[in-house]
């Protein structure tokens, strides 16, 4: 399992390395400090670019085995809850603080959520902190100069898309998101930093591999992130969903393998 999470985190780099070079190509800001970074030529999209992972088993490291990104060879980063349980509500209380992005992303939250719902929902290493550094040195190795991502992991291992989308306002995944965007943008303004999302990272399909109305659910969260996200942070230009693992249940339709 590590050999295929290292293969969707290469492919994934790539991808986003691809998606955020495109989006530093054209004109306008990204709001952030008095400062705002003028988006265009070889920039980075923001001082500091978020990346939401969410989906189902394999966005959380199910049975991704030991961690084996302990150290941040980088300046990603990811948000740390210090203080008592519940952890990382979603009013963004807590005591927040940014630590280099390693993994395990989190560890074991005293038993809350019980369902495994975010923020209790990390089970080994995901796709995540392998992502960030591959971009990292990617970019480094192409412009010289570092890139800096903010991650947040809240997928929901063994979840169909309801689950984990904005449609039902009693699970965690979707708002746990949006808690920590306004949690780094009010960081970021702390910092004097930009601040804006690169992309949205869907680790997902088996749970909905016969799903009839799949596609139309990946197309509304991808609005659904784009207008709430958009408001966080102020940007204006389209935040990608990058998607993988389809399924790999057969069904006379294709499923949700041909809905992405």
């Amino acid at each position: 399992m590590i050999g295929e999470n290292a293969r969707r985190v290469f492919q994934t780099a790539l991808l986003l390395l691809g998606t955020l070079a495109l989006s530093s190509c054209g004109g306008g800001e990204v709001p952030g400090t008095s400062n705002s970074l003028q988006v265009g030529g070889p920039g980075r999209l923001a001082d500091w670019v978020g990346v939401i992972g969410t989906g189902q088993s394999l966005s959380v490291g199910a049975a991704a085995g030991t961690p084996i990104s302990t150290t941040q060879p980088f300046n990603n980063l990811k948000l740390h809850d210090d203080g008592p349980p519940p952890q990382y509500p979603l009013d963004g209380s807590g005591d927040l603080s940014l630590i280099p992005l390693t993994e395990r992303f989190r560890p074991p939250l005293e038993g809350w959520p019980p369902d495994g719902q975010y923020p209790n929902n990390i089970q080994g290493e995901s796709p995540n902190a392998g992502t960030a550094n591959e971009i990292t040195q990617l970019w480094s190795d192409r412009m010289g100069t570092d890139y800096v991502t903010i991650h947040s992991v809240v997928g929901w291992s063994g979840h169909c898309l309801r689950d984990i989308d904005k449609s039902n306002p009693t699970t965690r995944a979707y708002p746990g998101g949006l808690s920590e965007a306004r949690t780094f943008k009010r960081m970021a303004g702390e910092a004097k930093k930009s601040f804006a999302y690169g992309a949205v990272i869907l680790t997902h399909g088996e749970c909905d591999a016969n799903n009839a109305g799949y596609e139309a659910g990946l197309h509304q969260l991808w609005l659904d992130y784009n207008q709430d996200l958009g408001e966080i942070t102020g940007q204006t230009r389209d935040i990608p969903l990058l998607i993988s693992q389809q399924s790999t249940i057969v069904t006379q339709s294709g499923g949700s393998a041909v809905a992405v």
